[in-house]
């Protein structure tokens, strides 16, 4: 069947209402595409956002206890200078040591060791593989004064190797909390990547 005028054309029923039907669902397809690209883009802006707080947070945590590590180095480095009598500095010595040991194995909280073959099976799993640098530093300045005699006089000779312990301990540290990203997700409103390779 063909259609002989315009006018027959325009008043079949039959393919106006297919016509209207094809246009709402094109309009339809239309809008609802641009509602899920609006939903991605919210989706994904609030994905970055709830990163940006996480990270905010993990490296608010490992701040303190990073200033914590730090504080105790260096009243360890200082133990042979300011401990007057024996048994004070034999006290002060026993508290750090201890304070040292628990700080290494909270850092294990963030920084945990990496497998390397079969290195530490034998360890419980937060000891297997291998250290951090961070946690390393700890380990050395805890064995350097554990090892020793700790006397005033022994924890003096090792005075130098706790302040350059400590030093590369504070470098670590820093490379690892990425004081730049800190500095530009408070100077921005959205958080940058992380410089942190």
């Amino acid at each position: 069947m063909f259609v002989t005028s315009l006018t027959e054309f325009l008043s079949n029923d039959g393919w106006w209402s297919a016509a209207l039907a094809g246009t709402g669902v094109v309009a339809s397809c239309v809008i609802a595409w641009g509602v899920s690209r609006q939903q991605a883009r919210s989706l994904r802006e609030s994905i970055r956002e709830q990163r940006s707080g996480l990270r905010l947070a993990w490296t608010d945590n490992v701040v303190d206890w990073g200033q914590c590590c730090i504080r105790t180095l260096s009243e360890l480095d200082s133990l042979g200078i300011l401990s007057a009598n024996d048994e004070r500095h034999a006290s002060d010595t026993h508290r750090l040591l201890h304070l040292l040991s628990a700080l290494i194995d909270e850092g294990r909280f963030f920084f945990a060791n990496k497998a390397h073959g079969n290195y530490g099976l034998e360890k419980p799993a937060a000891y297997r593989g291998l250290s951090p640098k961070l946690i390393d530093c700890l380990k050395t300045a805890y064995l350097l004064i554990y090892d020793s005699d700790r006397s005033p006089n022994s924890i003096r000779a090792h005075r130098n190797q706790l302040i350059d312990i400590r030093r590369e301990f504070v470098s670590e540290l820093q490379r690892e909390i990425d004081p730049l990203w800190m500095k530009q997700a408070i100077d921005y409103p959205e958080a940058p990547a992380s410089t942190a390779q």
